[in-house]
Formats: C-alpha cells, sequence, structure tokens
C-alpha cells in the first residue's frame, strides 16, 4: 500500500507540536479544550518546533534537507523526513516549558502592560494572576478570613488551585487567630477549600 506524501508530511508536522500541545494543556490551559482547538494548537506548535529547528540549523550552519526545501521549494509543506520530526520533537519539549512560563507569568502581559498597550492583567481569573505573580515576597504569605466561624487563618501559600470550581489553598506553619487577633492554636499544615464567591484572601507583607 502507497502512502499518501503529502499526509505523511502533515503527520511529521503533527508529531512535535502533539507533546507541545499536551503540556500545555496539562499544565496551563484553563477549563475543556474542544478537539478542534487542540488540533489548531498542535498544528501551530509543530509549525513553531521546525521553524526553531531551521533557526538553530541556520545559526550552527548545519546542512539539512529541511533547510534546503524551506528555502528553495515554494511549497507550503516542506519537506520533513524522520529524523527532522524526532529532532523538531526533542526541542519541542524545552519549547513547551519557555511557553509555561510565558504563559504562567504572565510575561507578554507583563510586557504589553509595560509599554502602555493595556491595562488588563490578561487571565480570565484574578485568582490565577496574583498567585503565579513573580512577587512572591507579596502573595506567598497571606491571612485567610473566615467570617462565618471568626476565624483568620496565616500561613504561607504552598499550593493552590487552578480551577473555578473550587478554590483550594495548602498552607504551612499555619496560625489560626479569632478576629480579635488571640491566637487560638497553630498547625504545620492546613488544607482549605472555599466556593469561588466565598473566599477573602488579604496579603500583609508589603512590597519591599
Amino acid at each position: 500500500m502507497q502512502i499518501d506524501q503529502g499526509l505523511l508530511q502533515i503527520a511529521l508536522i503533527f508529531i512535535p507540536g502533539l507533546l507541545w500541545a499536551s503540556i500545555e494543556k496539562k499544565y496551563a490551559s484553563k477549563g475543556m479544550l474542544s478537539i478542534t482547538w487542540f488540533v489548531m494548537r498542535t498544528f501551530l506548535f509543530g509549525v513553531l518546533s521546525y521553524a526553531i529547528l531551521i533557526a538553530i540549523f541556520l545559526m550552527f550552519g548545519i546542512q539539512s534537507d529541511l533547510v534546503t526545501s524551506s528555502a528553495t521549494q515554494s511549497d507550503v509543506i516542506p519537506n520533513v523526513h524522520l529524523q527532522d520530526a524526532i529532532l523538531a520533537t526533542v526541542v519541542s519539549f524545552p519549547s513547551s516549558i519557555l511557553w509555561l512560563y510565558i504563559q504562567n507569568y504572565k510575561i507578554l502581559t507583563k510586557l504589553l502592560q509595560a509599554i502602555g498597550a493595556t491595562k488588563t492583567f490578561g487571565e480570565e481569573d484574578l485568582w490565577d494572576y496574583i498567585f503565579n505573580s513573580a512577587n512572591k515576597g507579596v502573595v506567598e504569605y497571606v491571612h485567610v478570613r473566615d467570617f462565618d466561624k471568626e476565624l483568620v487563618y496565616s500561613g504561607w501559600v504552598m499550593l493552590f488551585s487552578e480551577t473555578d470550581k473550587l478554590r483550594e489553598l495548602h498552607l504551612k506553619n499555619v496560625e489560626v487567630s479569632d478576629f480579635s487577633g488571640n491566637t487560638l492554636y497553630e498547625m504545620p499544615w492546613v488544607y482549605l477549600a472555599r466556593e469561588p464567591y466565598d473566599v477573602t484572601i488579604e496579603f500583609p507583607r508589603r512590597n519591599g
């Protein structure tokens, strides 16, 4: 059975993109993604992986059919070999890690804010934006105020949920006090879970 070369080339482009898109979906995406959206991201990340690979080849003067075909052919899809797909997949892994940093630490958003292009935080959920902030000295120590029980949980944020279904915090070295400031007890670890509309968090530490 003869394999269609065009379909084979497209399949080879999808291989590195699949790894990149899977990492993004697991560690950066919020909520469920449609199959169509995931396929589009897979193809886009695959193309980016090959573009980065070509740039590396050009930077170090490495001869490759991938570089030659990209520079000389007018076809939309370059001539991709299996070894190119393997190398592009290797490239896609560190690229996906860098992409996670860009997304989770809102580097693009901060750049746009710095040049005055936007004042929004560019995130679906302010909860994620705050706790992913690079200003760790301010956001890592919190007071979680429980108005129903009139308790305050003071501690260091070690883990936080990244879903809008439930606000979860894992605190370390926790001091529990009442609203008058009297310490009731201390615990090395505390897990807190609240509805999204029923959580009040204070950040007592000042910047600098």
